[in-house]
C-alpha cells in the first residue's frame, strides 16, 4: 500500500497490505515476508474511508480468519493500525461495519 511507504514501523520492502469490503465485511491482509516478527504501523488513506465507506472508529473488534483468535485494532485515517504479524507470516483481519 502506497501510503506505507518510509514508514519507520513498515518496510515495503518487506510487508505488504491491502484492504477489501464486500457489504459490511472489511478485511484487512497483512504479509511479512521477513524472517523476523514485525509489530507494524499500517497507515490507511483518508480517501480510503470514503471509498470504502469505513466508519472511523478507535477499537474495533477483529477475527483473524486464519487463527480464529479475535483483536482489537483501530481504523482511523489519522493514526496508524497496529499489528503484530509472525516472520513468515500473515493475517487476514476481518472487521465487521
Amino acid at each position: 500500500m502506497y501510503a506505507n511507504v518510509n514508514g519507520w514501523r513498515f518496510n515495503e520492502h518487506k510487508q505488504y497490505t491491502f484492504l477489501r469490503k464486500f457489504e459490511r465485511d472489511l478485511l484487512l491482509f497483512v504479509v511479512n515476508f521477513d524472517h523476523i516478527s514485525a509489530d507494524l504501523a499500517i497507515n490507511i488513506p483518508s480517501h480510503a474511508f470514503d471509498f470504502l465507506q469505513i466508519p472511523q472508529m478507535d477499537q474495533y473488534k477483529a477475527t483473524e480468519l486464519l487463527s480464529g483468535k479475535e483483536e482489537n485494532i483501530s481504523l482511523l485515517p489519522y493514526k496508524a493500525t497496529n499489528v503484530a504479524v509472525e516472520g513468515y507470516g500473515g493475517k487476514i483481519l476481518k472487521i465487521k461495519l
